[in-house]
C-alpha cells in the first residue's frame, strides 16, 4: 500500500502537512506573538438571541433554571422576560480561540466574564476578538507550554457592551511531537446501578432559588452554598456538545467542514488511519488523539465546564440578582465516566454606592477527590434597603 501523503489540497493550492505533532521553538511561539493585537476573523460573530438558542444552551450544561426557559415564569419577574444564562454570552462565537502554533493542541484552562447587564430575547448579539499575551510556562505535566489569553467583547443591537471575557488556553504539543504531551494516568471509572440511581435522585433533587429573593442583609460571610452533582461525562455528550454550545464552528456536514479548513489549512489534522482530513477537537471523544496529548482519555469541552461554574453560582442567587463577575479555572481534565461535584461558599460581602454585593468561592472535585475547577464570583444582590 502506498504511504499516505498528509497533504490539503484545494484548486492550486497544496499545503504540506508533514507532521501533525510539531513541538514548540522559539521560532513558532514569536510567529504566535505577533498576532497579539490582530482582531480575529474566527472571533467574530453575530448571533440573534431566540428561544432555540437558549433552551439547546440549557439543555446541554444541565440548566433547567425557568427564568431562561419558561416564559410565562420569566414575564412575571423583574426582567419581564425570558432572559439569557450569563455564560451563553460569553460564548457567543468561537467559545476558544487559540492562535497560530499550528499542530500544537490547545486545552482551555479558564475564563473570566465581566457582564454589564442581561440579554433578552431578540437581542442581537456581535462579538470581537483579539489576543492580548502569550506566557510561556514550564511545569511537571509538560515541560513547555505556552498559554495565550484573548480577550472577547461582545455588544448589543444598540452598541452597549454587554460583556467583556478572557479566555486562557494552553498550548501543549502532542506527545509524538518530541518533549510533549501531558502526563496523566489513565484511568476509567465504572458505576454500579445504585449509584447511578443515587446520582439522578441527587440532581433531581437540586433547587434553583428562583422567584425567593436572596437579599443581602440574610447571606452572610462563610454561608455555605447548595452543593450540586454532575454527571457522569458521557462520550455523547462530549461529541455532541464538543464543548462549545452557543457556537459554530465546528458542526456540519463533512463538505460543510472541509471547506472551512481549507480556509484555514493550518488548522487541519489527518486521521492517520483514514486520511480524511478532521479536526483536532476529535481528542475530546477518541482515545487515540486523547491520549497523544497526555490526557488520561476522553475529556470534556472547557467552555462546558466553565458554564456549569456560572451557572451553579446563577441558581443559587435567585431572579432579582445580576452576576457581575466570574472567574473560572481549570485545574485538572474531566473525563469521560467523571462525576463531579460543587461546592461554594460565601467570602465577602460588601457594598458599591447603590449596589449591594457579594463574593462566592466555588469548586468542582471528582470521585477521587480531585479539585478540577475552581471559581471566584461577584454577586450584586437585592437589598431590603431597596425595598
Amino acid at each position: 500500500m502506498a504511504e499516505k501523503k498528509n497533504v490539503v489540497e484545494f484548486k492550486n493550492q497544496a499545503y504540506q502537512v508533514e507532521t501533525q505533532a510539531p513541538g514548540l521553538t522559539d521560532e513558532s511561539i514569536n510567529e504566535a506573538k505577533k498576532l497579539i493585537g490582530v482582531d480575529l476573523r474566527v472571533g467574530r460573530a453575530t448571533v440573534e438571541v431566540t428561544k432555540d438558542l437558549i433552551r439547546n444552551y440549557c439543555n446541554m450544561n444541565d440548566c433547567v433554571n425557568p427564568l431562561y426557559l419558561d416564559e410565562n415564569y420569566a414575564r412575571k419577574s423583574k426582567w419581564g422576560g425570558i432572559i439569557a444564562p450569563p455564560p451563553l454570552v460569553g460564548q457567543i462565537g468561537n467559545a476558544i480561540i487559540d492562535t497560530g502554533l499550528r499542530g500544537v493542541h490547545g486545552y482551555q484552562v479558564g475564563e473570566d466574564w465581566h457582564w454589564y447587564q442581561v440579554v433578552e430575547l431578540g437581542d442581537v448579539l456581535v462579538s470581537r476578538s483579539k489576543p492580548i499575551d502569550a506566557i510561556e510556562h514550564h511545569g511537571k505535566t509538560a515541560p513547555r507550554m505556552i498559554e495565550q489569553i484573548t480577550k472577547r467583547q461582545i455588544w448589543n443591537q444598540r452598541g452597549e457592551l454587554v460583556c467583556d471575557c478572557w479566555f486562557h488556553v494552553m498550548r501543549i504539543p502532542r506527545a509524538s511531537g518530541g518533549k510533549g504531551g501531558l502526563s496523566y494516568e489513565p484511568r476509567l471509572h465504572n458505576w454500579t446501578d445504585a449509584e447511578m440511581n443515587k446520582f439522578m435522585t441527587d440532581s433531581a433533587a437540586e433547587k434553583v432559588r428562583g422567584c425567593t429573593p436572596r437579599y443581602w442583609e440574610d447571606t452572610k460571610v462563610g454561608q455555605e452554598m447548595e452543593p450540586i452533582v454532575v454527571g457522569p461525562l458521557r462520550n455523547v455528550d462530549t461529541a455532541f456538545i464538543g464543548g462549545k454550545p452557543a457556537s459554530y464552528d465546528n458542526g456540519g456536514s463533512f463538505v460543510y467542514t472541509l471547506l472551512r479548513r481549507r480556509e484555514h489549512p493550518a488548522d487541519t489534522y489527518v486521521d492517520p488511519v483514514t486520511g480524511a482530513q478532521d479536526h483536532p477537537h476529535r481528542g475530546h471523544y477518541e482515545e487515540y488523539l486523547a491520549r497523544q496529548i497526555g490526557m488520561p482519555g476522553r475529556y470534556d469541552g472547557g467552555p462546558t465546564r466553565n458554564s456549569i461554574m456560572a451557572r451553579y453560582v446563577a441558581d443559587w442567587m435567585g431572579d432579582d440578582a445580576f452576576l457581575q463577575k466570574c472567574w473560572v479555572t481549570l485545574r485538572r481534565p474531566r473525563l469521560v465516566a467523571d462525576v463531579v461535584w460543587g461546592n461554594g461558599k460565601v467570602t465577602k460581602k460588601w457594598i458599591e454606592g447603590n449596589d449591594h454585593l457579594v463574593e462566592v468561592e466555588t469548586f468542582l472535585a471528582n470521585q477521587d477527590g480531585e479539585k478540577n475547577a475552581v471559581s471566584r464570583a461577584v454577586v450584586i444582590l437585592p437589598s431590603q434597603a431597596n425595598l
